[in-house]
């Protein structure tokens, strides 16, 4: 099994990172119904440029990573308005792009030894479910819309394959939901009749959930099929 000796982390302990979603057709509509147009449809400006100017296809993908968000405000001044400073603001990005600012470098780290978490937060139609997995259905011929976590798996197979020093490794992967009063529940194989509850422990090998079970996998093709099988079961 390949497991490099842990090093420093390629990025910053903690970083906050901010993704919008494009303006969906309802909320067009809706806006049209309540008279409001132009930069009155969403009044927030990116590192002090409006979202609707990040639209444009001309738009490359590096212009429309940002650090800075401005909150808009009827007859306040421009120097008045609530700002908020970020990591990074990512404005209508492509997948690959939310990929390479979020989720490469957690997998570059974890390659070398140091754990890494992603935590997606947001509101609901915020677009979580998009950027963390992508379009339903996952699959691997759809690959423009894929989101983060396939594409941090993709990564992992690609790097121990291409590097000459892995002679041999072996992953496993396991999906669990943490639910109502904090109850753990193993997506892959849901809860039977006699089996022991699942429980956070903390061993030797660091947090860990005891119980939890596991599937070997040897290629992104399992992995989507794993998560189709713990989608199913949320």
């Amino acid at each position: 099994f390949f497991v490099q000796k842990p090093g420093f982390p390629t990025m910053p302990t903690i970083r906050v990172v901010v993704r919008f979603r494009p303006i969906n057709s309802v909320e067009r509509q809706q806006a049209e119904d309540k008279g409001w147009s132009g930069k009155t449809i969403c009044p927030l400006y990116v590192d002090e440029r409006h979202l609707l100017e990040f639209e444009p296809a001309d738009v490359s993908e590096e212009e429309k990573v940002g650090h800075q968000v401005r909150c808009w405000q009827k007859n306040v001044s421009a120097a008045s308005q609530p700002r908020f400073a970020f990591d990074e603001i990512l404005v209508w990005v492509q997948q690959q792009t939310a990929f390479n600012r979020i989720g490469l470098p957690v997998v570059n780290d974890a390659l070398n030894g140091i754990n890494g978490t992603i935590f997606a937060y947001g509101q609901t139609g915020s677009g979580k479910t998009y950027s963390m997995f992508g379009q339903e259905p996952l699959t691997d011929s759809n690959v423009e819309h894929l989101g983060v976590i396939p594409r941090c798996c993709a990564q992992i197979f690609t790097a121990l394959n291409s590097d000459a020093g892995v002679d041999r490794y072996k992953i496993d992967v396991s999906f669990y939901e943490i639910y109502i009063h904090n109850a753990i529940r193993d997506l892959l194989h849901p809860l039977k009749k006699g089996d022991p509850p699942l429980k956070v422990r903390d061993g030797p090998q660091g947090v860990f959930v005891e119980h939890l079970k596991s599937e070997t996998v040897s290629n992104l093709h399992d992995i989507l099929g794993l998560i189709a099988v713990a989608n199913s079961h949320r």
